[in-house]
């Protein structure tokens, strides 16, 4: 069939269903969409384990980054609680990347990869509001 044999209609249809199939398929990749962006949630820390649990998620993340980043985030961690495995609100500037393959972060739904550290509080009730 050539393009000039379709008409007006036909031509706008094929358009719109081309176009809504590119926002359809962004819309259903968080990681794409959130890459890069603030990210409240809860982190812990200790003896091998570096987690952060996105606010209103039910998955958790294996916290990657630079030594720079996760040196300043584990003495922001310290610093507000007295024992490890305590849960402090965070909140986060990187990217959700996929699950590890070994290691300790193999355990966890998937990887952050830690760019920037926003803040770092106790933890609240209100927290996630």
């Amino acid at each position: 069939m050539r393009w000039h044999k379709l008409n007006k209609g036909t031509i706008i249809l094929f358009a719109v269903f081309a176009i809504q199939a590119c926002y359809s398929s962004e819309d259903k990749n968080p990681s794409a969409n959130d890459a890069r962006q603030a990210t409240k949630g809860h982190y812990i820390y200790g003896h091998e384990e570096s987690s952060f649990r996105p606010c209103g998620q039910n998955k958790t993340f294996w916290v990657n980054g630079s030594i720079k980043n996760l040196t300043m985030l584990e003495q922001k961690y310290r610093s507000l609680t007295s024992k490890p495995y305590e849960p402090v609100f965070a909140e986060l500037s990187g990217e959700f990347t996929g699950k590890a393959s070994d290691g300790f972060a193999m355990d966890y739904d998937g990887q952050f990869q830690l760019t920037a550290i926003i803040r770092v509080n106790k933890k609240s009730a209100d927290d996630c509001q």
